[in-house]
This record gives structure tokens, C-alpha cells and sequence, in this order.
């Protein structure tokens, strides 16, 4: 297997990783809305409101990577796939960019 296909599917985890905490950072977060409205113990809330901020930290981390994984594979690559590399990096941070803005809401 060459280091280029390694590459490839180093990306491809990343990306997958990266779209599964997506759909469990909602989920997060109505469970620490649910819980600051209700009657937990603040020990609790906060235990709550860590793990939302350490899965949009794991999301930037995985944007990261990412990002890092897409420059690895432009360094030989067409110039039109340079350009959809460039669309999926500014797609990649702008989930990055909302799922901050989400978690600052809270």
C-alpha cells in the first residue's frame, strides 16, 4: 500500500470522526440544556457542560487533522483537486466555526 493511499484513508477516518461528533454534539447539548433547567446538583451540570466543550474541542482536533491530511495530499496533486481540497477545508472550519458558536450559546 503506498503512503499516498494511507493518506487517503487517514482523511477519510477524519472526516468520518469528525461527522459522527457532529451528530452527538446536539445531543450533548440538549442533555446539558435539559439538566441546567432542571434540579441536578451542580456537580452534575458541570460534569455535563465539560463533555460538550471536550467534543467541540475534538472536533476541532479532528478538522485539524484534517486539514493537515489535505496539504499532505495536495503537495502532487491537479490543480482541480488543490481547489475542491481548498472547498472541503472551508467547509470543514466553517462546522468547526458553528459548532463553536453553538457551544458559546450555552
Amino acid at each position: 500500500m503506498a503512503s499516498r493511499d494511507v493518506l487517503l484513508a487517514e482523511v477519510g477516518a477524519a472526516f468520518g470522526i469528525l461527522g459522527l461528533l457532529l451528530v452527538f454534539l446536539p445531543l450533548f447539548l440538549q442533555a446539558f440544556e435539559r439538566a441546567v433547567g432542571g434540579a441536578q446538583p451542580y456537580d452534575a451540570v458541570r460534569a455535563l457542560g465539560f463533555r460538550v466543550y471536550f467534543v467541540g474541542g475534538t472536533v476541532a482536533i479532528a478538522a485539524l487533522v484534517v486539514t493537515l491530511g489535505l496539504l499532505g495530499l495536495w503537495l502532487r496533486s491537479d490543480p482541480l483537486a488543490v481547489l475542491t481540497g481548498v472547498g472541503l477545508l472551508v467547509v470543514t472550519w466553517c462546522v468547526v466555526v458553528l459548532a463553536g458558536l453553538a457551544i458559546g450559546t450555552r
